[in-house]
């Protein structure tokens, strides 16, 4: 299924309450190891999982990006997962705010001490109109090195210079 998606992406300056949210695990491997950013991720997301291509629909628009997504069965995955080194463990938390539901990313592993929040719209009019609660931090839609292709590939200590 081909897609488009519009998001805003952010840190989090404090974790709101999320005892009432819905929580998933997350597991996401990238492809290929030898390009500094990897378009292609298989996600393991609870219990299903999938292969996406994601890239932006315009090099010049961060927030607005094309999505190739098929499903793939728990053997395919664990056969990407053993031929990469590019990972990315989380758990997602989605929190209703006004219009929209804000997904909360709670980084692991080697990402640990990571949050981002992402928030995605139906047209560009209500991006623009958006107005962030208050535990949000900095914007990160043009850090480069916070896009999950690229965050793959680097570890937190790498990342404290962006943060």
């Amino acid at each position: 299924m081909t897609k488009t998606e519009i998001e805003k992406r952010y840190l989090i300056k404090f974790l709101p309450d999320l005892k009432n949210s819905e929580k998933v695990e997350m597991i996401d491997v990238y492809m290929p190891e030898i390009t500094p950013h990897a378009k292609l991720r298989a996600r393991k997301i609870g219990s299903k999982y999938e292969l996406t291509k994601k890239v932006r629909k315009a090099q010049d628009n961060q927030y607005v990006m094309t999505e190739q997504t098929i499903e793939i069965v728990l053997e395919e995955f664990d056969f990407i997962y053993s031929k990469s080194s590019r990972k990315i463990e989380k758990d997602r938390y989605y929190c209703k705010y006004n219009d929209n539901i804000i997904e909360i990313d709670v980084f692991k592993g080697k990402h640990h001490g990571l949050v981002i929040a992402e928030v995605e719209f139906k047209d560009l009019q209500s991006l623009e109109q958006f107005n962030p609660p208050e535990f949000f931090g900095k914007e990160i839609n043009k850090v480069e090195e916070l896009a999950g292709g690229v965050l793959s590939g680097l570890s937190y200590e790498d990342l404290k210079k962006f943060l």
